[in-house]
């Protein structure tokens, strides 16, 4: 939504966001569920921009500085489609979101207006529940707007984004546009040169002319931070994650279509634009901070000012992912992806647009992981429409899909630094990025330009001028992978070539660069692979050439066999020959005399024309005439003559010559025609097939016009910058980088897979730089790497900056190489690569040989070989063939020590380690496993790192592995296992904080895999087919008792938690505390074998978010053995309550379980335990859907509330029918749906309401005047009663009552009433009104000063919607008058009122209220004292009265669920003795007529009436 200010409100909304007076805190508990779907919606036509700017799907969204404590479900998302449309200038099928969508968001935000900085913070979050963003766009099928064109800060799990604008404003003075939800600065129709890190759109626009106005040294500004700009700062704190943080990005725009063209100049048709695109910043990311300055201005004085993205620490034992998905449509003229910061693990990212000149830095001081940290990014860019140059379909990716992004961006000369900083990085768990990036096809631009992307971590630094780009350092004994797939565009022909082979590119070791470093070996094997592709280039690149002549050729042939197989046809004599030719000679020159009569005679302009043309006509016939072209003339002059014969008053002798002519000519003809022989179907088909050559020769001919045309206009070109390495530290200019101590005991491997774009024949270039290495530096690093894992590349293990000198000579003895590792590099396991420890040059430079002409950017060079100074090879280096395989070995056989560890290197690419494995590192190819359980035999691994290329441990039939303290690592790319089994039994036990970098695959076969202690699994894990065991804890040696059973509750202590995935998992065994998380998977599980006394924690969200979420659709029972403990733990705010096939899909049970004595489950106890019950046969339908669970974590009921809930699970374990599943969304729907049902519900109060509205009935009508015998009095009264019942309940009646009496003696009256009203109960959850009608007779007494009367009434409370009730009441009042004096008197009184309610069965929602018949007694004793005042023939009472009531009350009534039939109790008003006050005005005239009114109050009821009677 596009929202307008003027510019003092436009100050006050940016003064909001950007302030920093007050902090704000949350506290999300376990029980907790904050979810906001959001379905966003264009409101204008001429506006792309969806939902509301820094609110919408946003679940904690912070205002202030503040922390974050969650332990919930937090979960923020946003969908919106754009509509489909055939207007072309609507924007509806166009989307722009910021800052939405979001699971955690804090804005800091300073448009122009504002003159504040942003200085934002979100102190700290401590997650140990769910927090996550996620979006779901999709642009319209629209006629030209049909783009993502900005989603901007969206879909993250936690979201921190400072945007700042400053300088000059787009009318030259001060104010915004007024337009306030862009990206920085108003949006893009105020101001210009706001480019985000995408495009345009995001912030606002200007043309050049206005900024051009801006002359040097000339200031129009009137506040300093115009002139010296702002500081734009965002901070979060210290995250703590144990759980989930993620960010989830589905982008999609759809199919485009060729538009119809559109008026250029000068009435020329041009081609109309479609665009498809989608631009993505700062998407997707699990983590992302993100500050953006931008001044259209540029001279101002910012050098003093800050832009900065701060993350202070990360400290992760769960998982942090990233994850986005982008497709364009194709059949558009515009279908460009571009993805900046997006799909990140953590992205931190700083960027200055191009006139600011802040200090500029992105940080993160600390990232400790011990969980998974993941970023991924998918990117297909669909094809144009390939017409013209001007369209585009590129991959434009940076600073995205990396686990840990680290990116900060700056241009402008003149600014003091730009920074990019890691401070420490420790990693026991796997940090990874994935890349895969598609351009598209067609014409125009179809590149992949690919920069800082699918990197495990990734650091980037872009900036003119200084910079400082660091990993202080990394201590990784995990995995740290990278990978990136790129496609480069091709053009429309070699789209539709489905024989065109894949290029794949590798750096070229053939010239001179590389080849002068490596031996002569390596470079032959090199060239091999280099030729045979080469070859096949050549001959694609001559396709067209080549096809051209063999079609030439081809033709020529069929014409050769065609006239050698035509008969020959027979020639004319040569005298006839020459009658011809002088017929010919003779006729020619009349006709050319006969043309230049015509020309002289000058009849018209119109005949001379002709005449002129037909004579020149004619003289090109002279000399030069063939045989053919001699028969023509004559035919066609035959013709001629016939027409001159028709014309009138043609002369005879004229008309004799022509006959003569004419005879002539046909003589001629007929001497010189030829009979055509036909054709013979085999000429016929040698025609056909000459034709079709001819035809398939212009179209090679035109297409190679065409590509030829082309060839300028068309980019497939690639460019991969410092992507798909394990860990990569690099800038534009190789100044300042720096990476401090690294050391690795675990998995950092890069890779790279980057296909060739292809045009005009040709594979495009691949601008390449300093991508596909396990460590990849734009510099050179001073600091030391010590390895004791593997660190591998598929081009690279390690690659820095080196440097390579010819000075000397020429020749390769000549070529000196350097090191880039300044430092040094210790090496005690496995450094494997087609270039070990690389270094690069300018490929620009020098002469490269034979083999030297190099597209890229960059020339590499190996430096082991000629630079051994800078490293300690203890371990083994492994050379790659270009297919990733090992291809040489180069160690020694040396024992070396490294912390107390004996160094163990197999050298043989195919051979296996048979020593001790203690205490030892071991390195090797590991075809067949480095280390290998051999059949029946028992392998202990202690205190040691395992090193496999391949295979790092294998196990045979019936070996054991026993893994203890110990890490196994295998490689990071490639088909590749940690730990590898065959079709045997295998057994594995891994414990004592063991680390597994690299996959399990057990293989066919009875495997068991044991996991005990603090382990790492850094890998998914496969047993294989066969009946498998997965066991936690090693088995104790003790009977298991079958006929025992598992208990469920709340989380216990102590426990080992299980957060990984294990495929084939058929037995599990729980032999120690544990506990699933809700994020781990265990697939194929049959059966759960609890030991005795232990206890599973098994933690669970809903049927797809628990570990056994395979079983969830298989509504069995798992089969469970033993005597242990199982405790379900619900995570989120949903309420669990229910059968365990409800609430899991499966149950925990089966038919040895203990049965209950009541045959199916045993009631709840005060912690929600609950025993699962009997699933014999005979058991009831509830039973056999496994144990009843209630929700531990619902807090105590009131006594009603806690009715109701006790009603409700009887019933539904009786009935298996969930009556309250509409109100399981969170805790609090739950809780207060029952609190409102028992206590606030309306239809509990009917009997209350009856009551008091008859009660007042009755006590108006002990106001009536009496009458003497033979008087008749009539008399009428209102009355109105609120009684406040509980809390806000009451009852509101109000009516009128009307009674006549009759005197039948001086002492007493009978008389007949009647009355009616409308009552309503008020209750906080919903108001009732009821129709009252109330009918009754009285007697009355009087003798003296004693009175004595009695009522009796039948009344109907009719409530709207239910059942009437009816109520059968007696009211009996006791008076004695005692008089005082003249004018004062005293009445004692006693009441008694009697009144019996009955209640009909009614249904009130989903619970039906019983039947119901209750009695009301109320005693009351009071006192009231009056003062008469005579006035003439007026008297006026004045009476005080108090009294004091005793009640007999009323039951509660009585409720079930409708399907149901345990009752439970309607709270109704809870009736006390009680005393009342009166109050009572009275008016009598000596005519008859009477009035009265009357107020009585006690402390819940207050009434009032008032009355008028006339007696006669």
């Amino acid at each position: 939504m596009i929202i307008m200010f003027k510019n003092k409100y436009l100050f006050v909304l940016a003064l909001l966001v950007t302030t920093t007076s007050y902090s704000e805190n949350y506290t999300i508990t376990q029980e907790t569920k904050k979810e906001v779907k959001e379905i966003l919606k264009h409101e204008k036509e001429d506006s792309s921009r969806l939902g509301k700017f820094a609110v919408s799907g946003n679940v904690v969204a912070f205002k202030g500085n503040g922390f974050l404590i969650n332990n919930g479900i937090l979960k923020g998302s946003i969908k919106a489609d754009g509509e489909d449309t055939k207007n072309e200038k609507s924007k509806k099928g166009e989307i722009i979101v910021t800052a939405q969508g979001n699971g955690v968001s804090g804005i800091g935000y300073s448009p122009y207006s504002n003159k504040n900085d942003i200085d934002k913070k979100i102190d700290s979050v401590s997650n140990k529940g769910y927090i996550s963003g996620e979006a779901n766009l999709t642009g319209g099928n629209a006629e030209r707007f049909g783009s993502i064109e900005e989603v901007y800060s969206t879909a993250n799990g936690i979201s921190g984004l400072a945007l700042s604008d400053f300088g000059d404003t787009a009318t030259g003075g001060s104010g915004d546009s007024g337009i306030v939800d862009g990206a920085g600065g108003a949006s893009r129709s105020g101001r210009s040169k706001s480019v985000s890190l995408l495009s345009t759109k995001v912030l606002a626009s200007k043309t050049i002319e206005k900024i051009s106005e801006n002359k040097i040294g000339e200031i129009k500004k009137t506040d300093p931070k115009d002139f010296y700009g702002k500081n734009n700062k965002f901070t979060l704190g210290d995250i703590t994650n144990s759980e989930t943080i993620s960010g989830k990005a589905i982008l999609k725009t759809k199919e485009g279509y060729v538009r119809k063209d559109s008026e250029a100049f000068g009435g020329n048709l041009a081609m109309s634009h479609q665009w498809r695109t989608i631009n993505a910043t700062s998407t997707g990311n699990g983590i992302s901070n993100l500050s953006y300055i931008t001044t259209i201005d540029r001279y101002t004085y910012s050098e003093n000012k800050v832009n900065g993205s701060y993350i202070k620490s990360v400290k992760n034992s769960g998982i942090i992912s990233g994850n986005v998905d982008a497709t364009t449509g194709s059949g558009a003229t515009q279908t460009t992806i571009r993805a900046s910061v997006t799909g990140n693990g953590i992205s931190s990212a700083a960027y200055s647009n191009n006139f600011v000149k802040s200090l500029t830095e992105a940080t993160i001081d600390k990232i400790e992981n011990n969980g998974i940290i993941s970023g991924r990014l998918k990117a297909e860019v669909g094809n144009n429409t390939a017409r013209v140059f001007h369209e585009y379909s590129n991959a434009i990716i940076t600073g995205s899909a990396n686990g840990v992004s680290v990116y900060s961006r700056s241009s402008n000369g003149q600014m003091k630094n730009s920074r990019a900083v890691i401070g420490e990085l420790s990693n026991l768990g796997s940090i990874s990025g994935n890349l895969y990036a598609r351009a598209g096809s067609g014409y125009g631009e179809v590149k992949s330009d690919v920069k800082s992307s699918g990197n495990g971590v990734a650091i980037y630094t872009e900036s003119s001028t200084k910079k400082e780009t660091k990993i202080g350092s990394i201590d990784n004994k995990g995995m740290i992978t990278g990978k990136a797939v790129i496609y480069g565009g091709k053009d429309k022909k070699a789209m539709e070539d489905k024989t065109l082979r894949d290029k794949i590119f590798h750096v070229p070791l053939t010239n001179n660069i590389a080849g002068y470093s490596l031996p002569d070996e390596d470079v032959e094997d090199d060239k091999k692979a280099v030729a045979e592709m080469k070859k096949y280039e050549e001959e694609m690149a001559n396709e067209l050439e080549n096809k051209i002549e063999k079609y030439k050729k081809q033709i020529g042939n069929k014409e050769k066999e065609i006239l050698a197989k035509t008969p020959k046809k027979p020639e004319i004599s040569e005298s006839d020959k020459k009658d011809r030719d002088n017929i010919f000679k003779k006729y020619l020159k009349d006709e050319i005399n006969k043309q230049q009569d015509l020309i002289w005679s000058n009849i018209n302009d119109t005949v001379v024309a002709e005449a002129k043309k037909r004579k020149a006509e004619l003289e090109k016939l002279k000399g030069s005439a063939t045989d053919d072209e001699k028969i023509k003339f004559l035919e066609e002059y035959k013709t001629e003559l016939k027409k001159r014969l028709l014309e009138n008053g043609i002369q005879r002798h004229i008309k004799n010559e022509i006959n003569k002519k004419l005879a002539k000519i046909d003589e001629i003809l007929n001497k010189n025609k030829i009979k055509d022989i036909p054709d013979s179907p085999e000429i016929l088909a040698l025609k056909k097939e000459k034709a079709e050559l001819e035809k398939e020769l212009a179209k090679v001919i035109n297409e190679k016009n065409e590509s030829d045309h082309l060839a300028a206009n068309i980019h497939t070109e690639t460019g991969v910058v410092a992507s798909g390495n394990g860990i990569s530290i690099n800038d534009g200019k190789e100044d300042g980088v720096v990476l401090g101590s690294l050391k690795n005991s675990g998995v950092i491997s890069g890779e790279t897979e980057i296909h060739h774009g292809n045009s005009q024949r040709k594979y495009s270039r691949i601008a390449h730089k300093n991508s596909g290495a396990g460590i990849a530096v734009g510099g050179n690093v001073e600091g030391k790497i010590e390895n004791t894992g593997i660190i591998s590349g598929t081009e690279f293990a390690l690659l820095a900056k080196g440097k390579r000198s010819d000075a000397y000579g020429l020749k390769k003895e000549d070529i000196i190489y350097e090191s880039g590792f300044k430092g040094g590099v210790d090496n005690y396991g496995i450094l494997a690569g087609r270039i070990i420890i690389g270094g690069y040059q300018s490929a620009h430079t020098g002469s490269h040989g034979e083999w030297g002409a190099i597209e890229e950017e960059y020339g590499y060079f190996e430096t082991i070989y000629k630079d051994k100074d800078h490293y300690n090879n203890k371990g083994i280096f492994l050379v790659l063939d270009r297919n990733g395989e090992v291809k040489k070995v180069i160690g020694k056989n040396e024992d070396a020590t490294y912390n107390g560890r004996t160094v163990k290197n197999v050298l043989d690419k195919d051979g296996t380690y048979e020593g001790d494995t203690s205490n030892k590192i071991i390195n090797g190819v590991g075809k067949d496993g480095v280390v290998v359980a051999k059949e029946n035999q028992n392998k202990n691994i202690e205190n040691s790192i395992v090193n496999g290329f391949k295979n790092a441990i294998k196990v045979e039939k019936n070996g054991l592995v026993k893994i203890s303290n110990s890490t196994i690592n295998a490689n990071g790319f490639g088909k590749s296992y940690a730990i590898l089994g065959d079709e045997g039994a295998n057994e594995v036990e891994i414990t004592n904080k063991s680390i597994i970098n690299g996959k399990i695959d057990l293989g066919a076969g009875d495997d068991r895999l044991t996991l005990s202690g603090n382990y790492r699994l850094n890998r998914e894990v496969d047993l294989g087919k066969g009946n498998n065991t997965l066991a936690f804890g090693k088995k104790e040696k003790t009977t298991i008792s079958t006929l025992s059973y598992s208990t469920f509750g709340t989380s216990s202590t102590n426990t080992s938690v299980f957060n990984g995935t294990v495929n084939n998992a058929n037995k599990v065994e729980v032999n120690e505390n544990t506990a699933f998380s809700s994020s781990s998977r265990i697939n194929g599980v049959n059966e759960l074998n609890l030991a005795n006394g232990k206890t599973l924690d098994y933690y669970f969200v809903d049927k797809e978010n628990q570990a056994f979420a395979e079983l969830a659709k298989s509504n069995r029972n798992l089969k469970v053995n033993g005597s242990g403990k199982v405790n379900l733990v619900p995570i989120g705010s949903k309420v669990q309550i229910g059968y365990e096939k409800d609430l899991l899909g499966f149950s925990f049970g089966n038919n040895l379980l203990k049965p209950n004595s009541n045959g199916g489950t045993t009631p709840p106890s005060n912690n929600g335990r609950v025993t699962p019950p009997n699933n014999n046969p005979g058991n009831n339908t509830p039973g056999n859907r496994g144990g009843f669970f209630i929700d531990p974590r619902l807090t105590p009921f009131d006594r009603y509330s806690k009715g109701a809930f006790d009603a409700y699970i009887a019933d539904y374990k009786s009935t298996g029918i969930d009556f309250l599943k509409d109100y399981k969304s969170s805790q609090e729907v739950f809780k207060n749906y029952l609190y409102n049902l028992t206590n606030n519900n309306p239809v509990g109060y009917l009997k209350d309401s009856a009551i008091d509205t008859v009660l007042a009935y009755h006590k108006t009508n002990t106001n009536s005047n009496f009458a003497k015998k033979g008087q008749i009095t009539v008399s009428g009264e209102t009355f109105n009663i609120r009684n406040k019942y509980y809390e806000n309940n009451k009852v509101v009646s109000n009516g009128a009552s009307a009674e006549i009496s009759y005197g039948t003696s001086d002492n007493s009256n009978i008389g007949l009433n009647v009355g009616g009203g409308q009552s309503k109960v008020k209750t906080s959850n919903e108001n009732l009104k009821s129709e009252v009608l109330v009918l009754g007779v009285n007697a009355e007494y009087k003798v003296k000063n004693f009175s004595w009367k009695n009522e009796i009434s039948y009344g109907r409370i009719k409530p709207k919607k239910y059942s009437a009730l009816d109520t059968y009441s007696l009211y009996s009042q006791l008076g004695y008058n005692i008089p005082l004096s003249e004018t004062w008197t005293l009445t004692p009184k006693v009441s008694v009122f009697l009144s019996k309610v009955k209640q009909k069965e009614m249904t009130v929602n989903n619970i039906k209220v019983a039947k119901d018949d209750d009695t009301f007694v109320e005693t009351t004793v009071g006192t009231e004292l009056n003062k008469k005042f005579i006035f003439g023939n007026n008297g006026i009472n004045f009476g005080l009265g108090v009294d004091y009531s005793m009640v007999k009350d009323l039951d509660d009534s009585k409720a079930h669920f409708v399907g149901g039939s345990t009752e439970f109790d309607l709270r109704n008003y809870d009736r006390k003795n009680r005393a009342t006050a009166e109050i009572k005005f009275g008016y009598e005239h000596i005519s008859g007529i009477t009035a009265t009114f009357r107020f009585r109050k006690n402390k819940d009821i207050t009434s009032s009436g008032f009355g008028i009677g006339y007696k006669f």
